[in-house]
């Protein structure tokens, strides 16, 4: 049976590589979350008339789906905050130069 011995480099690719996906994760999340803000923002600019009262189930309702349509529109590359908030940090990762290159 071949053992075979991780090296320290291997360790920190495999730790780095999950530490970027993080990254990536968090700044997708966030841009959802600015994207789910700004739609309940321009629903608030409509004001609330129509022809029935909207009721509070109605609220929630909007509310997830401001937010489910948000994640989705950040997952598909969104308005570019994800991107450049990654490029902006992943030089901040250990094992990571300036220019987001491993080094």
């Amino acid at each position: 049976m071949v053992r075979r011995t991780m090296e320290i480099t291997d360790i920190l690719a495999i730790t780095g590589r999950d530490e970027r996906e993080k990254l990536k994760r968090a700044t997708q999340e966030f841009e959802a979350l600015f994207l789910a803000y700004l739609l309940r923002e321009m629903r608030a600019g409509l004001g609330k008339e129509g022809i029935l009262p909207m009721g509070f189930a109605e609220e929630v309702y909007r509310d997830l789906l401001d937010g489910e349509v948000a994640r989705a529109v950040a997952k598909a590359g969104g308005i570019g905050l994800w991107r450049l908030l990654y490029e902006r940090m992943v030089g901040a990762l250990p094992g990571e130069g300036k220019d987001g290159r491993r080094g």
